[in-house]
């Protein structure tokens, strides 16, 4: 172990690598993991956006001054992940357009002015492997009121910036601020903040908290326009502070969410109409299934409408949340619930699988737990299923489950290869890019399923 092994692990020493975006330190490009042992060391404020998806590593001075994030984080939260650093957006944008160059600007980060330098970190390969973020801390200001060099902050912003006295009244307005909210200045100061708001009594408590010291994390709100109109925006809220360190008032720094709030209503209502299609053509499917064969209930019709079941199970997951995919544990739970309880169990990570992959597995698992209760396990009162995932990490990162049954009967070997070893076998293989291993072990079935991460996880765009 080298001593900035050492080194690393007395400072985050609970960050498994391996599990991160990242991965194991020890695969990172050389200039990455010198770099990022570089901010450890530092006492100044350091960020460090690692690769193309600009995942965040951080040093103690820097979280000392950006709430939202602890040590285990690192490796795993993007810049996107976090509203109170979206100001940092047009300057990483700025590097990347031209990489020969360094950007600068100065903005509110604790509630207090920095001047933030953007470096772009190439390696010897020549290839942009992130961006190194340095804060240090602007010339102390006297108050809210001073017109020198806070005040240029706050006029420069491209973001709505007001501040409030320890009375809640508004002291300063920038231009943002009155192209968001429709009012000029001079009809807003010394007014009380709470004629933007929708929900008084809700900020007044978020306010509160904020000027004792204890820092809110980013939020969607609604505010009053001038005109009567109403505006989603995203808000953070830090303490400022004075010279001695005491908390004179409250920065609000607000950007307008209207429009991913109107993709979100149009995301909800084309999700809520697809659910409801999708419902119907199972229904639909199953009507005609009862028709084609008859009033009695066979046991091909009754195998096939518990698939169609399954199939709607897995529709609802998928359809309930499709921001960051499809939580593995859920699937696993509702494929399972119909069968018995108290012989199953289940444990494995919370992972987010993509919809075509929770489709398949949840197909797959039905299959396994359907033979299981014919034939296996539970098919006897003390037989058990185990249901195990995990995701190995090397050579590539792949997602491993394993499905374990004991206590059952004695399994009669066959020829004969039936839809349901098709579907777990062939379809659950090739759909999640795949293999399957099926045994049939004396006292019960055993499965492995392996599939790469990049093949199941939910992609996000």
């Amino acid at each position: 172990m080298t001593a900035t092994d050492v080194g690393v692990r007395r400072l985050i020493p609970d960050v498994d690598w391996s599990t991160t975006a990242l991965g194991p330190r020890e695969e990172w490009p050389p200039c990455l993991a010198a770099a990022f042992s570089t901010i450890l060391a530092s006492d100044a404020p350091m960020l460090l956006l690692a690769g193309p998806e600009h995942v965040l590593l951080w040093n103690a001075a820097w979280k000392r001054l950006v709430d939202g994030a602890s040590h285990r984080d690192l490796g795993r939260l993007r810049l996107r992940d976090m509203p109170q650093l979206q100001a940092l957006q047009s300057l990483v944008q700025a590097v990347q357009t031209d990489p020969t160059q360094r950007g600068a600007r100065a903005l509110l980060l604790g509630g207090s002015p920095h001047d933030v330098l953007a470096v772009p970190l190439r390696c010897p390969d020549d290839l942009l492997r992130g961006i190194l973020i340095i804060m240090t801390p602007s010339p102390a200001s006297d108050g809210l009121d001073d017109p020198g060099r806070f005040a240029a902050i706050v006029a420069s912003a491209d973001d709505a910036i007001l501040s409030v006295d320890r009375d809640l009244r508004i002291v300063s307005w920038n231009g943002g601020a009155r192209r968001l909210y429709g009012y000029d200045a001079d009809e807003v100061l010394g007014q009380p903040v709470w004629m933007l708001s929708r929900r008084p009594d809700e900020d007044r408590t978020a306010l509160d908290l904020v000027l004792r010291g204890q820092r809110q994390p980013s939020r969607n709100v609604v505010r009053w326009r001038k005109d009567g109109s109403v505006v989603h925006v995203s808000l953070a809220v830090s303490p400022v502070l004075d010279p001695q360190g005491q908390i004179i008032g409250a920065a609000h720094i607000a950007r307008d969410g209207t429009a991913s709030h109107d993709v979100e209503r149009l995301h909800r209502l084309l999700v809520g109409e697809m659910k409801h299609r999708v419902k119907n053509i199972l229904s639909t499917v199953q009507a005609i299934a009862r028709q084609t064969l008859g009033s009695e209930r066979t046991a091909a019709y009754e195998s096939f409408e518990k698939r169609i079941l399954a199939l709607g199970r897995a529709q609802d997951l998928i359809t309930r949340d499709t921001s960051e995919g499809v939580d593995l544990q859920a699937v696993v739970a509702a494929v399972l619930s119909p069968f018995p309880q108290g012989q199953i169990t289940q444990d494995g990570p919370n992972l987010r699988f993509s919809s075509r992959a929770a489709v398949a597995l949840t197909l797959g698992l039905h299959e396994l737990a359907t033979n299981a209760l014919k034939y296996g396990a539970l098919s006897l009162p003390d037989g058990q299923v185990r249901v195990t995932w995990s995701v190995n990490a090397t050579p590539v990162e792949t997602f491993v489950l394993h499905w374990r049954e004991s206590g059952g009967p004695p399994v009669a070997r066959t020829q004969h290869k039936g839809f349901g070893s098709v579907l777990i076998l062939d379809v659950l293989a090739a759909e999640l890019q795949g293999e399957v291993d099926l045994r049939l072990q004396p006292d019960g079935a055993e499965c492995d399923i392996t599939a790469p991460m990049a093949a199941v996880r939910e992609q996000v765009l």
